[in-house]
């Protein structure tokens, strides 16, 4: 399965907010479910992360921040829908 094809599964109810067709293209080949607002270091090569948002506050955004900022931080191997971050500047 690819990451765009669960788009097309009726029963998930999802749609896309972002996405460009190389993303869409991706295969899944794992799954990891979590509360962790930086799960990044349990993810695998071309896993999904789901949460539960235990951690979401509704008139906090900066869960969300966190969570989605975790994951495009995480190594290239976790990363299972987001682009390349820019180099961190040397310190």
């Amino acid at each position: 399965m690819i990451v765009g094809d669960l788009l097309h599964l009726d029963d998930l109810d999802i749609r896309l907010a972002w996405g460009t067709p190389d993303l869409l293209d991706r295969p899944v080949t794992g799954l990891s479910s979590t509360d962790l607002q930086d799960p990044a270091r349990y993810l695998q090569p071309g896993a999904l992360a789901l949460t539960g948002l235990a951690w979401w506050q509704p008139a906090d955004a900066s869960g969300a921040l966190r969570f989605a900022t975790a994951l495009l931080c995480a190594p290239q191997p976790a990363r299972a829908q987001a682009p390349a971050p820019a180099p961190a500047p040397a310190r």
